[in-house]
């Protein structure tokens, strides 16, 4: 099926030239199992290749092929949620997947999980009398409207993000160091 799709993609071996056709084969090819047809199925899907753009479904099949071993997927699924695509941002997420995909040899994989684990760590490590100062100084700026107890959330992480690309800085949602200094002068 697989072999199908390509065929209508390229228009080669006397098959006609159908993208749409050849997204169906390889759809069927993803749905019968097979994992390097969930990857590209996934992408397509992703980036609105022979047919409309879905991210949220382009991720469910990024997942399946990563969960079937798929290194090239586990490294994907790491950056899709790295970036927030079709999923939130979430970057022990990405930490994760890149990890699977560096465990099986994938190089890149590895400089990831080397350059996430300082933010990782960093953003763990916080206190809550850092994470209080920080939520006194988003609130004051408008992107915090809940206490100021200390407590690294979710919806915390969201408002760093919004603050971190306002300012035009690496928008990871993590308390790192240089947000935590911006934010210090602000929450005192």
């Amino acid at each position: 099926m697989r072999e199908l799709a390509r065929l209508h993609e390229r228009g080669e071996a006397g098959v006609a030239r159908d993208p749409a056709l050849a997204r169906s084969w390889l759809r069927r090819a993803a749905e019968s199992g097979d994992r390097v047809a969930m990857h590209a199925y996934g992408l397509e899907l992703m980036n609105g290749t022979n047919g409309p753009r879905d991210p949220a479904v382009a991720v469910s099949w990024i997942r399946r092929a990563a969960e079937a071993g798929l290194v090239g997927s586990q490294f994907n699924l790491g950056a899709v949620y790295e970036r927030g695509m079709g999923v939130p941002q979430d970057l022990r997420q990405a930490y994760v997947w890149y990890s699977r995909a560096a465990e099986s040899g994938d190089g890149e994989a590895l400089r990831q999980v080397e350059r996430l684990r300082p933010l990782l760590a960093a953003s763990a490590s916080r206190s809550p009398e850092d994470v209080r100062l920080a939520q006194k100084a988003l609130s004051r700026l408008g992107y915090w409207s809940g206490p100021a107890d200390g407590a690294l959330t979710p919806q915390l992480r969201s408002a760093i993000e919004a603050y971190q690309k306002d300012q035009k800085s690496p928008a990871t949602g993590l308390l790192d160091d240089a947000t935590l200094k911006r934010l210090a002068m602000l929450g005192r």
